[in-house]
């Protein structure tokens, strides 16, 4: 009798069983898609990574070959100058310029350290100004967390500030607030109350010369990206390496970046001043808008005291013949064109010979 009743009570719940084991079918089918994407993701990044790191590696035998750098075997973090052997891949990463969450991507490939440390220490305080500087311009589709303060009781009241179609909206949940409060201060908020919006930000997670250092090191690997080893590896740059690493110090003058759009279009400008030598690099960050940044990084024919006392006197009407970098990764693998940036770079005197641009 008890058998019997098992066997009835398994037909009954057939029906369960079966919605059971096709529902943990589904989810054994969504695991298997998940985990063959990371597969393939992985492959993909070490495909790129190895791409990245033997075509770098071959311009440093180049550079070699040409008796101006001593041998390197391996690929070298352009920040730290560590080596890193093929084996060693995985210990690299691909870096953004600008961050990710700017609107960059990934064009460069320097060691997981240096990029996890600056995520930290630099590129952070980047994002954090960008969104400050957006939300006081109150963007449509901004949401944000922000304190009212009435000026009249200075009483303070947590809200959700919503921008919509051009019309502020501000709801005001009763879980985070008092409501003794919201009962007394709420009305008195009528059409024409005037009410102070204060937003809840760290400005320690956002210093200055951390935003700076931000800002140079998008110039350097966009130009590292560009142009590879050539001069980079010269120790003049150094200085510019022991700053992006310790952004708190005052290693390099202030005044190789401008905040504001220079040139007609983003890219890297090759100066052909004698007294202003070097690359600016312009580039764009993104997030609800566009801010246009430009980083100069001299060359090391000159010092970066000059390049910085050169470029605050000129003035609205100054006139610097520049010369845009083009080509797809021609000086990276072309000895002629390694020649000439070398020749460019220690010889104040010689012409960029690109197309030429007229800098006001």
């Amino acid at each position: 009798m008890v058998y019997l009743c098992y066997i009835r009570l398994e037909i009954v719940n057939y029906s369960w069983w079966l919605s059971q084991t096709m529902r943990m079918y589904d989810y054994c089918r969504c695991l298997h898609i998940i985990w063959l994407h990371l597969v393939i993701s992985c492959f993909m990044k070490e495909r790129s990574n190895l791409r990245l790191y033997n075509l770098y590696r071959d311009q440093l035998l180049i550079l070699h070959k040409m008796t101006l750098y001593r041998q390197y075997e391996n690929y070298i973090c352009p920040f730290c100058l560590k080596s890193f052997s093929e084996e060693t891949v995985n210990s690299l990463s691909l870096e953004d310029a600008p961050q990710e969450s700017l609107g960059g991507s990934k064009v460069a490939l320097t060691c997981k350290k240096c990029n996890n440390s600056f995520g930290r220490s630099i590129d952070c305080h980047l994002v954090n100004y960008i969104e400050s500087i957006e939300v006081r311009r109150f963007p449509e589709g901004l949401q944000k967390k922000v304190t009212v303060v009435n000026p009249k009781t200075r009483t303070s009241t947590n809200a959700l500030l919503k921008i919509e179609s051009d019309q502020f909206k501000l709801c005001i949940p009763k879980r985070i607030n008092n409501p003794a409060i919201l009962k007394r201060e709420l009305p008195q908020w009528t059409e024409n109350s005037l009410l102070n919006l204060e937003f809840a930000e760290d400005v320690n997670k956002r210093l200055p010369k951390n935003i700076a250092a931000a800002i140079m090191k998008n110039a350097y690997v966009l130009l590292y990206a560009k142009l590879g080893y050539t001069f980079l590896v010269n120790p003049y740059y150094d200085v510019l390496r022991e700053q992006l690493l310790n952004p708190g110090k005052d290693i390099l003058p202030e005044g190789l970046f401008h905040f504001g759009r220079i040139f007609p279009s983003d890219g890297i400008y090759a100066t052909n001043d004698k007294f202003t030598r070097g690359f600016f690099v312009q580039y764009t960050l993104r997030k609800r808008q566009p801010h246009t940044c430009v980083g100069f990084i001299p060359a090391p024919c000159i010092s970066y005291e000059q390049a910085v006392d050169s470029l605050k006197k000129m003035h609205p009407d100054s006139r610097l013949l520049c010369s845009i970098i083009d080509g797809d990764k021609e000086y990276i693998s072309n000895y002629a064109a390694i020649k000439q940036v070398l020749e460019w770079t220690q010889n104040r005197y010689t012409i960029w010979p690109s197309s030429n641009q007229t800098l006001k």
